[in-house]
Order: structure tokens, then sequence, then C-alpha cells
């Protein structure tokens, strides 16, 4: 049979810190690991003196049996300090054995030590150790999570350095500024004892497959503040890179087109009450927008208005709207802006030369208002001439069959051709509301609902701080021609009887509001009629 203190020093037998003790409590045999842990020898040593005295240590091998039974934590005292371990002791031939089974650690809690290294070895992470008392760095410990991801075993990497995980085919990835980034990373952290986080690096499994692991790497430090260790935690982020990749190639063909195309593009800052230019191709240089922390702080307040009001409304709505908005060199670009989603309080851009649909717009509603004019005046000399001729001659009729009995006829006759006439001066004036630029907005307006009243049967209501500002005559008629369809739409397509027009200003904008009692319609329905059209033609004309 074997003497205990064969049995203590060999660790196939007994792989844990352990002492022999002969039947008067003396260490006659200790193995090099419980000289490791305590930091002494104890050869010759009563076993009570190697322990904390609060702990009750006994010294001979049947009452130290007792004392631990199935096992009990104890303190070896060191030159450090105090450990604690889970010890355990059997009764042999000519004395006994004591063995640290566990080593336990405190905190707010106990640890067990044995319970940690199953835990990190279960890990969903990649975790090694390597030795940095070796200049080489070789791996001391790698964990199931490591064999998993990269298809090596324990045996073919303890005690090799972890750059072999960068090699395939026999050739080493260290090329790509990235790649190279991140190698000089880990030699500083490594030979600098640092910490380092997040670090992602190529590297290749046992099979050849690329993977990207991003690394953090930690110092072990002992006692005296030496790194003696540096453990490794790895992840396999390769999806999320690869997804990096694609959205980056996918950012870089926009920009491409971005930069590119012949249209206006750029990317405005909803930050406060300034906006900022974030990105612009070269052809948005044509809108005149400044670089500085306010891009409009350089253009004329009068193609400043447009864009404050169209940004803001952005802003306050998180919906798109359009403006037009004029160049240095009188061309007129139709602005589209649209949110874009996020945290940061963005808006895109894109602008469109409509100049020479402007243009025609501006020829038609010429044309238009002329043949108005023209067709108003041929109802004032034409048709209202011979109504004035025929409400004449039923006037002598009346006077001629007075007292023959057809005088209540002549009389009705009289009457429904002087109220045809007073309509038909109505209707004309309507066409023409030739002294509209000696008149304010309001008394044009209120003509208009005395109109709408006697011609359409609707009540119209006035209201609101705009109707007396000093309109240009340009715009009066638009804004009147506005007013006037929107009415005779109200009535003839809604059946409205009560009508408000509603005239308010801001600092940025005027408002022009139709609201009334009839069966409405779907605002975003596109315009298909002549009506709405050119309401909306009359609008963009100044702005709107």
């Amino acid at each position: 049979m074997p003497s205990l203190a064969s049995i203590v020093t060999d660790p196939s037998v007994v792989p844990y810190p352990s002492i022999a003790i002969d039947d008067d409590g003396l260490v006659t045999a200790s193995n090099e690991l419980f000289r490791a842990v305590s930091g002494i020898d104890p050869v010759g040593q009563s076993v009570d003196a190697l322990f904390d005295a609060h702990d009750h240590v006994p010294s001979r091998p049947a009452e130290l049996v007792a004392a631990l039974g199935e096992g009990r934590t104890i303190r070896l005292v060191g030159p450090t300090g105090s450990t604690r371990f889970h010890a355990r002791a059997t009764v042999g031939d000519g004395g006994g054995l004591l063995v640290l089974v566990r080593l336990m650690t405190e905190g707010h809690g106990k640890i067990d030590l044995d319970l940690l290294a199953k835990a990190v070895d279960a890990a969903n992470n990649s975790i090694v150790v390597a030795d940095l008392s070796d200049e080489e760095h070789p791996l001391c410990y790698v964990n199931e999570g490591f064999t998993q991801l990269t298809g090596y075993s324990r045996e073919d990497v303890i005690g090799r350095n972890c750059r072999f995980l960068q090699f395939r085919d026999g050739v080493r990835d260290c090329e790509g500024a990235e790649q190279e980034e991140a190698l000089k990373v880990l030699r500083t952290t490594v030979y600098g004892q640092r910490l380092a986080s997040g670090v992602v690096l190529r590297n290749y499994k046992k099979s050849g497959e690329l993977f990207y692991n991003e690394l953090y790497l930690t110092p072990v430090h002992d006692a005296s503040g030496r790194a003696t260790h540096i453990i490794g935690v790895q992840n396999d982020v390769t999806d999320r890179v690869l997804q990096a990749q694609r959205e980056n190639e996918l950012a870089g063909r926009l920009r491409e087109v971005f930069s590119a195309s012949v249209v206006p593009i750029g990317i405005i800052g909803l930050h406060g009450e300034t906006w900022s230019q974030e990105t612009a191709n070269d052809a948005a240089g044509i809108l005149g927008l400044g670089q500085d922390h306010d891009i409009l702080d350089g253009l004329p307040p009068s193609r400043a208005l447009p864009w404050r009001s169209a940004l803001q409304f952005v802003k306050d709505s998180n919906a798109p709207t359009r403006f037009d908005t004029l160049t240095d060199d009188g061309r007129t670009f139709e602005v589209l802006v649209s949110p874009i989603e996020g945290p940061d309080g963005q808006a895109l851009y894109v602008a469109a030369d409509v100049s020479d649909v402007r243009a025609a717009v501006e020829d038609l509603l010429y044309v238009s208002n002329r043949q108005l004019k023209r067709i108003a005046q041929d109802i004032h000399d034409g048709v209202g001439q011979l109504l004035v001729g025929a409400s004449m001659l039923a006037a002598a009729l009346v006077r001629d069959l007075d007292g023959h009995g057809q005088e209540d006829a002549a009389s009705h006759l009289q009457e429904l051709l002087t109220r045809s006439l007073a309509k038909l001066r109505s209707f004309a004036l309507g066409l023409d509301p030739s002294d509209i630029d000696q008149i304010s907005m309001r008394t044009a307006l209120r003509r208009l609902a005395g109109e709408a009243e006697d011609i359409l049967g609707a009540q119209v209501y006035l209201d609101g701080d705009a109707l007396d500002l000093p309109f240009q005559s340009e715009v009066k008629m638009d804004l009147y021609r506005i007013a006037q369809e929107a009415v005779t739409n109200a009535v003839r397509h809604g059946g409205a009887h009560d009508i408000k027009l509603l005239a308010r200003r801001t600092d940025t904008e005027l408002r022009f509001d139709v609201e009334d009692d009839g069966s409405g319609f779907v605002s975003d329905t596109p315009a298909s009629g002549m009506g709405l059209r050119s309401m909306r033609a009359r609008a963009k004309r100044h702005g709107g």
C-alpha cells in the first residue's frame, strides 16, 4: 500500500492542495499545490497552526476527520492573509490526509470557485486565458464556448499564442486599415497590460471559415500589482459586421447617386429655431442656401419666408410639404420637403426647375383674366344692352296697355326684365371686378358675399385680421378669384348654405380658409376639375 506521503505528492492521485499528517498532528509531506496556495513549506508544523484559530481546526487525524465531516470551509493562513477552502480529511496507516477540495472566496456572498469554473465553461461567450509570464503569451485555458466557436479542441490550442486564429491556409491575415488598427490595439493592450473593449478582428475557424471576432481583454494582477494573465472574452459578430458592410455599400451607392444628381438635393437639420444644412449635392447650390448655422440668413426675406414656413410646418406636423422658390437668375424651383424618420430631427429636400411650367401657368392665368374681362364686356355691351332695350319697351308697353286689362302682365314682364338685368350686371361684375384696385379686400369679398346671396342663395360671412391688409393688385385679384371659386364650389357641388371666409396672418404666412356646411370632399384627392387646379395655380403664383 502506498504511503501517505507518496499519495500526497502524486498529482494523478490527489489533484488538489493536500498534506500528510502523522498521528501527533504534524505535517510529514505536502504537494506543490498546497505550498503554492499557502506560500510556505508546512512540513514539521502542527496542522492547527496552518489555519485560522477561530476555525478551531484540530491537529490529530481522528479529531480532524470528526471536525470536518463530509467537508467544511476553513481558512488557510499564509504570508498575504487567509484564504477560504472547502476541506476534507481521512485517516490512513500511521496518520491522516487533509485535502483542500475547493477554493472559496467571500464578497457579498460565498463563491464556490469550482462552480465558478463550471459556469465559465458553460458560458455562451468564448473565454480564453493567456499567460503573460511567458513572452509568447500562450493560452493556458479556453472554455467550451471557444471550442464550439472556432472548431479547435483544447489540445489544439493550449500552449499556443492566440494569433493562430488570424491564419488561413498558412497565410496570416493582417492587411487592410481596419485589421491593422485592430492588431495594433491588441499589441498595445497585451504588452501594455491594459483593458481593450470591442476590438473586432477578422479571424478564421479551424475549417478556414471567416468570422468576425469582437474581443474584450482584461489583465489579471497578482498581489504585487504585476499582470500575470490576460482574460479574453470573444463574441462572434459576423452577422452584425456583414450587415453593416451591406448598409455601408448601399449608403455609398446612394451617396454617389446623390452627388451625381442634376436635381438639387439636400438634408437640413431641424434644430431649435434655426435650420442647418447638413449635406447637399453640387446642384443644390442654385437655391442659394447658406452653409452656416442658419442656412436662411443669406437669403432675401421674400425668399427666406417660404423656406422658413415650410420647414416649421415639417417640424411641427412631421408631414411633407412643397412650395416655390426663386433663384438668383430668376428661375422658379418647386421644392418638396419631407421629414426623415429618426431622433435627429432632419428633413430631406428635393427641388425641380418648374420655370417653364410656371410661365405657362402665368400665361394661362393672364389669358383667363383677359377672357373673363372680354366675356364680361360682351355681356355688358351686348346682352346687357339688349335687356336694357327690352326693359324700356316693357315700360312703354305698360303705359300703352293701361286700362285695357293687360297692364298687370306687362308690368310683370318689366319686373322680370329689370331683375334679369340686375343679375346679369352682377354676374358680369364677378367676371371682371374692374374697380378691385380701388377697394379693400374686405370690400371686394363683401360684394362677393352679396352676389352669392342674390345669385346662389347662400349666406357668406367674413372674418379675419388680414382682410384689411394693403394687398398688391395681382394678389388681391387672385385671392378674390380663389374665394369666388371656393364659394361657387361649396354651393354647387357641396350643397352649402352657410359659408365662412377667414383670412388670418402670422409672422410667416397668410392663411385663407373657406369653411362651409356642405358635404365636402376628401382633401388629398387629386384635383381633376379646372376650378381646383386654377385655385392651386393662383396660390402658387404668390408662393402659396
